[in-house]
């Protein structure tokens, strides 16, 4: 007998060529007689290996942030951004004001020119 996910005719079809039985299944494709559940039922340490491979996983979590390489990388690419940037912005605002005190100095003059009383 065969378990399909969805039914369409071809999935019949075929097995009905079989002269087998068929059946429709909402999830994935499973054949009768496969073992589906937990494949050691008679093991009573089976909670106990899940815990080992919970650790596992935070072992190499904890393996690859300890190792310098793949941390500093990320972080020393921010800091010279940040520095660069701040660079850029302190050059920005003394060029800016640097041009603007030239041209309130240059303009000034023609200022009192128009603004004096005759």
């Amino acid at each position: 007998m065969h378990i399909f996910k969805d039914s369409n005719d071809e999935n019949e079809a075929a097995a009905a060529d079989d002269d087998e039985d068929v059946a429709v299944y909402d999830d994935d494709f499973v054949e009768v007689g496969d073992d589906v559940g937990d494949d050691d039922d008679d093991d009573d340490d089976d909670d106990d290996d899940d815990d080992d491979d919970d650790d596992d996983d935070d072992d190499d979590y904890d393996d690859y942030y300890e190792d310098d390489s793949n941390s500093n990388d990320y972080y020393s690419f921010i800091y010279r951004t940040e520095f660069v940037m701040t660079i850029l912005l302190f050059t920005e605002r003394s060029l800016s004001v640097h041009f603007l005190m030239n041209t309130t100095a240059r303009s000034l003059p023609i200022l009192t020119w128009v603004n004096t009383p005759t």
